[in-house]
């Protein structure tokens, strides 16, 4: 008996990630680590977290996270793909001190926009 597993799912998106990294940021984004979780944020497809939660324990290495929401995983791969490049934009503004969203999070402002004009999206 076979049991289920995220873990192929996770794996393709870090797969995605690298390709996407590559193609639109010349490789210039700080790996996160890739979750899927359900109904932490309502209506959202994805979303990232603005400081590390995660850390390696042997190299302390920390990590943002880059959440894909599984309530949305029955979607198209390449709209889920578009909410991969959506958050690796969030990911670049991160990493350049741009703020790209208002002060609650909630609405995305110019900065959101160009970058993703200039990130491919």
């Amino acid at each position: 008996m076979s049991t289920a597993s995220l873990i192929p799912t996770i794996k393709t998106l870090e797969k995605y990630f690298d390709i996407l990294n590559e193609k639109f940021f010349e490789s210039a984004l700080s790996k996160p680590i890739i979750t899927l979780h359900e109904g932490a944020k309502a209506k959202a497809f994805g979303w990232v977290t603005v400081k590390p939660v995660w850390q390696d324990n042997k190299t302390k290495t920390e990590y943002i996270e880059l959440n894909i929401s599984c309530d949305y995983l029955n979607r198209d791969i390449i709209n889920i793909l578009g909410t991969l490049h959506h958050e690796m934009i969030h990911i670049y503004n991160l990493q350049n001190n741009i703020q790209d969203c208002s002060r609650s999070n909630n609405y995305h402002n110019r900065n959101f926009k160009t970058a993703c004009e200039q990130h491919g999206l």
